[in-house]
């Protein structure tokens, strides 16, 4: 028995040596597989943090040049995080987001709050799809926020053409995120 014993120390050992030839290895290798545990068991908290400032900048384009055509992440951030993590998550996520964003990049106006609720109730709504619907319940959803916002904006006598554009680009430009985005940030929050 004390022979297998010895056998088992010196050969373990030797693995052992042959894998880590030195410390930096061993710390490397001990890092990444923390990374990993950190991302298995922290993914809830880690990910929608990280699409917050995603989606703050995503919003840099329509907010600095004004242009008609509009495009953000925010509100795919929003569904997927709905869908994959509940409904207070995807509220948070796209509340928190769409203000930054409209905080920094745009100017202050009558409508950031009401932006900001509409985007947060978006992602609160996702929660009720179900993940293999992802890309109806993203378009639906961004479709209905910019459909409000067309209604008020036209009761308030804004150029029709412009706000066509817009919803017309948007609704577009988020089905096409949708489409080749959603699918693949869900299977990887639902890990």
């Amino acid at each position: 028995m004390s022979r297998i014993r010895k056998f088992g120390r010196e050969y373990s050992h030797k693995f052992l040596k042959t894998i880590f030839q030195n410390e930096k290895t061993l710390l490397i290798a001990l890092m990444f597989v923390g990374l990993i545990f950190v991302f298995l068991f922290l993914r809830k908290i880690v990910l929608p943090i990280v699409f917050i400032p995603i989606g703050v900048f995503s919003m840099y384009l329509y907010g600095t040049t004004r242009s008609m055509v509009a495009f953000e992440l925010v509100t795919l951030f929003a569904v997927v995080t709905g869908i994959a993590y509940g409904g207070f998550a995807g509220a948070l996520v796209g509340g928190i987001s769409c203000a930054i964003g409209m905080i920094v990049f745009t100017h202050a106006d009558w409508s950031y709050p009401l932006w900001v609720t509409a985007v947060a109730i978006a992602g609160y709504s996702a929660s009720f799809f179900s993940p293999e619907n992802v890309i109806f319940a993203g378009v639906l959803l961004a479709f209905l926020v910019d459909a409000f916002f067309y209604a008020l904006y036209l009761l308030l006598a804004h150029n029709p053409v412009k706000l066509t554009i817009w919803i017309t680009s948007h609704t577009f430009l988020n089905y096409i995120a949708f489409l080749l985005l959603a699918k693949p940030l869900l299977a990887i929050m639902m890990v």
